[in-house]
Formats: structure tokens, sequence, C-alpha cells
């Protein structure tokens, strides 16, 4: 059996496509959600509710007539804890595809990863990303070689620990990462949330790099929120978005040439 999976605690902007994109190839869909999407505590209210979260992935699996199997996880989000607790309905026989909430995969490539993982003799499996910015036009690609692609495929019929052995599927069309391409508010809220930036690691990258953007930039280096590491490398480039799924043209964000303006977002602080 193919089985997709989501840990959910935010992101109802991208989570319709997000899901369209891997539910024609998949037998049926978990998420796991968690209300604590934070490793350290975030001071501000999510700005997606459960229940909108809960309705948008229930109606697009019906559409498309793959099961959902939604659940509450207990822990906060995370890969060791929200991640792991899929493994408890699967069996050592499936295949399985990690979508985040805000990736979407191109035309092809989930089945030239399932594909891969027929094949292949490894449990996990790597792929080609990309990173939209601030809008459909423009992208990052990472300029590095060596860095390591993020783990989006697990074959449950073979061993390995924490990531190792595994497989870069370089092959493969890309999957599309919208994180950097939302409403201001949702990056001030992602950025304390997610497992990936600390504040002693951005500093003020959000207010001296990607809120002041606009356009007329054109391509700009190392733009990534990891200053002074690999990922810095990353280049910003202009980007036909008319080669991304059909679908997408029905995303509000599709005809904006810059998602949201650059005021500073006001969030509600937890009391």
């Amino acid at each position: 059996m193919i089985i997709g999976f989501t840990e959910l605690a935010y992101g109802a902007d991208y989570l319709e496509v997000a899901l369209r994109s891997v539910l024609p190839h998949i037998d049926k869909y978990f998420i796991a959600y968690s209300p604590y999407p934070t490793r350290g505590g975030n001071p501000y209210i999510c700005p997606d509710t459960r229940e909108q979260l809960m309705t948008i992935a229930h109606e697009t699996c019906f559409d498309m007539g793959v099961p959902l199997k939604w659940y509450d996880n207990p822990g906060d989000w995370g890969r060791y804890d929200q991640r792991n607790s899929v493994f408890e309905y699967t069996n050592e026989k499936d295949l399985l595809i990690l979508t985040d909430a805000d990736e979407v995969w191109s035309d092809g490539a989930v089945p030239s990863l399932i594909n891969a993982m027929q094949k292949g003799k490894d449990r996990f499996y790597r792929v080609p990303i990309r990173f939209f910015w601030r809008s459909f036009n423009h992208v990052c690609y990472y300029q590095d070689e060596n860095i390591t692609r993020p783990l989006r495929g697990f074959n449950l019929s073979m061993s390995g620990k924490k990531g190792n052995p595994s497989t870069f599927v370089q092959d493969m069309p890309y999957l599309n990462e919208f994180g950097f391409a939302r409403m201001p508010r949702d990056i001030a809220y992602k950025l304390p949330s997610h497992g990936h930036f600390r504040e002693e690691q951005i500093g003020d990258w959000f207010e001296k790099v990607w809120l002041p953007w606009t356009p007329d930039e054109g391509q700009m280096k190392n733009i990534h929120p990891y200053v002074g590491k690999k990922q810095s490398t990353m280049e910003l480039e202009s980007f036909d978005k008319a080669t991304l799924p059909k679908y997408m043209r029905e995303h509000p964000y599709w005809e904006m040439d810059m998602i949201g303006d650059n005021e500073q977002p006001i969030l509600e602080i937890i009391e």
C-alpha cells in the first residue's frame, strides 16, 4: 500500500494544493495534527484553527476519493514525535510519502519517487527541492550539491534509522516548497514555530531581507535565513509559473506579483 502523510499544525493557505499534488498516487492518507507547532515556544496565536485545517483536509480527500485518517497527536510538532506517530498505522510492506502543508509536488514527481522506492534497497529517499520566494514568479535553488535534500519517501520494508541509509532521487521533477511565498503574517508566525529556524541563527533576516523585498530586486544571492550556513548560498531567480501544476492557477496567490505587502504584521500574542 502507498501511504500519504502530513504533519500538520498550521498552513491553511497551501494545504489543499499540497494534498492535491499527491492524492492521485496514493491509497490512503494520514494527518497527524498537533496544537503545539513549536520546539521551544511560540508567543503568537496560530492563524489557522484546527477546524479550518480539518475541513480543508477532509473535503480535499473526499473530492479525490482517498480515505483520510485524521488524528490528534499530543506531542509538539517535530519529526521525532509527530512524524513517527504514523508508523502505528502502517506495516512493513508500505511505501510512505511525506508531504508538508506548504509543499506541492511537480507533475510526475510522485510517480518517480514511488518507482525509485520500489526498485531501491534503502529505507529513506530524498528529493530535489526548490523554494518559492514571495510569489510564484521567483524561486531559489540550492547551489551546494553537498547539502542534504529533504527526506520525503520511506520504504518500510527496508531497515534504517534517523534518515540513513538514504537515496537521493536526483533525476525526478522538483518538490515545490512555498514556505517563503506566504503572507507576512504567516511568515512571522512560522519563524519561531519552525524547527529549522532559531533566532540566534536568522537574526533580523525577516525585517531586513524578506519583508522589504519587492519584485524590482531581481536576482539575489545569500537570501536563506540561515545566516552563515551552507543554505545561504541559495540564489533567487525568475521562474515561469506556467510550468507549475495546472490546478495552481486556482490558488488565490496565483496572480500576485508579491504576496502580501511590506508592512510589519501584527500577530495576536498568547496571554
